[in-house]
């Protein structure tokens, strides 16, 4: 429109645009749902201009396109933060933590590393069982039953377990295991999150034992 011709409310816009020459100006709001933007604006400043209808429908059609563009971008930096916040909780956690895609580990933290005594080249590309005894303690095949945690844990079952654990030097230990599907980004993965229980273990024994050697003496 033309600049001079703007309403009273907008009398300390229509003379900054006169001070710089701008004859006709015309602004599309840029929104994302009930969300403003911003605005795309066009100006003249030889000779007052109206635009066509086509030229209009073109521009609103650009608004909506930076709009997506504005919204794609803060989806995408949302999800780098989160991944970086991920990535720092995940390297700096006290307990192991495997990631898992298709039933083989596909990345660990450094807690893994000293926990297993080994490095990410004998973790990532191996199956649960690969650091697991044939038997659990309970006599089940610790391959059947890591893959019955799997399939559970991936209809969206968290799984919380006791697991008896083998490190790359082949000692065995106890550990609580909890199993969860997550989202990264657009990959279904599984995160396993491993607690050496051992001290808690002995601990457990010996209280028994005590209370045994207590009962015994009435």
């Amino acid at each position: 429109p033309d600049v001079m011709a703007l309403p009273p409310e907008a009398e300390k816009e229509k003379h900054e645009w006169h001070k710089r020459g701008i004859q006709s100006l015309v602004l599309v709001p840029i929104v994302n749902g009930f969300t403003l933007m911003g605005y795309l604006g066009f100006d003249n400043v030889k000779t007052k201009k109206s635009w066509s209808d086509d030229t209009m429908l073109l521009i609103r059609m650009m608004a909506g396109f930076f709009a997506s563009a504005f919204v794609q971008r803060k989806t995408e930096e949302k999800l780098q933060e989160s991944a970086m916040r991920y990535r720092t909780l995940f390297e700096y956690a006290n307990d192991s933590i495997f990631l898992l895609k298709d039933g083989v580990f596909v990345d660990c933290n450094s807690q893994t590393l000293r926990l297993f005594k080994c490095g990410r080249e004998e973790i990532i590309g191996y199956s649960p069982s690969a650091f697991s005894p044939l038997i659990q303690p309970d006599g089940r095949d610790s391959e059947e039953k890591s893959n019955e945690k799997i399939m559970a844990a991936l209809t969206g079952k968290p799984q919380f377990f006791e697991w008896r654990q083998r490190a790359a030097d082949g000692e065995c230990f106890d550990a609580d295991v909890s199993l969860n599907r997550i989202e990264l980004g657009e990959e279904i993965l599984l995160q396993a999150i491993v607690r050496d229980v051992t001290i808690r273990k002995k601990w457990e024994q010996a209280m028994k034992e005590s209370e045994e050697r207590y009962r015994s003496l009435f």
